[in-house]
């Protein structure tokens, strides 16, 4: 059961509200005037959603480039060795290199 409690009680007692999200491991809805306002989780679960959310980008971004054609391995390292590769250093006029 989703627990709610409204931003003045929290203000009250924000240390206990705290420790039960950390605790408990569920969201804390917060309201204001009967609206909800805000969402208080603990440190663990937002670092679950987190990681859960970076793992459906990556699933989203293979998916999207499962629609771009295929190429050879060693077209791609090329390009991967180009793209990162270092960048001279540019020679100050009047200097010999």
């Amino acid at each position: 059961m989703p627990r709610i409690i409204g931003v003045s009680k929290v203000r009250k007692d924000l240390a206990s509200v705290v420790s039960q999200a950390n605790q408990h491991n569920e969201p804390v809805y917060l309201t204001s005037f009967n609206e909800p306002v805000a969402v208080l989780i603990g440190y663990q679960a937002f670092e679950s959603l987190i990681s859960r959310l970076e793992d459906l980008e990556d699933i989203a971004a293979i998916y999207a480039g499962r629609e771009e054609p295929a190429r050879p391995f060693d077209e791609a390292w090329a390009e991967m060795e180009r793209d990162n590769a270092p960048t001279p250093l540019p020679i100050a006029a009047g200097t010999t290199g």
